[in-house]
């Protein structure tokens, strides 16, 4: 089983995986595992009603877990993503979130998760 694979498979089992990031390290989870999610809020000692960052695989996902953005947010997805760019976005009801996620999108990734 290479890395990646075995990265994987422990974020599959609603563990946390540590990796750098553009300016730090980041703590990986699976976003839609409300337990993975508070491991994270644990780890960085955060509150619960804290928002976490998420990293998306596209801009189209953003529709599983966020509102609708407004014209200027959607403005910035267009001219920035794929990039570092990180938006503020209203939770859709009855996401495991908190009310408020960061969502960013970053490309590359989207293989490696199906």
């Amino acid at each position: 089983m290479d890395e990646l694979s075995v990265l994987v498979e422990v974020l599959n089992r609603g563990g946390v995986v540590a990796c750098p990031t553009e300016t730090w390290l980041g703590l990986l989870a699976d976003a839609r595992d409300e337990r993975a999610i508070e491991k994270v809020a644990a780890l960085k000692g955060r509150p619960a009603d804290m928002p976490i960052a998420l990293l998306l695989p596209s801009a189209e996902a953003t529709v599983e877990v966020a509102m609708p953005p407004s014209p200027d947010a959607q403005a910035l997805m267009d001219a920035h993503w794929p990039g570092p760019l990180t938006l503020l976005l209203k939770a859709r009801p009855g996401c495991s979130l908190t009310e408020v996620g960061l969502l960013r999108h970053s490309s590359g990734w989207e293989d490696r998760w199906r």
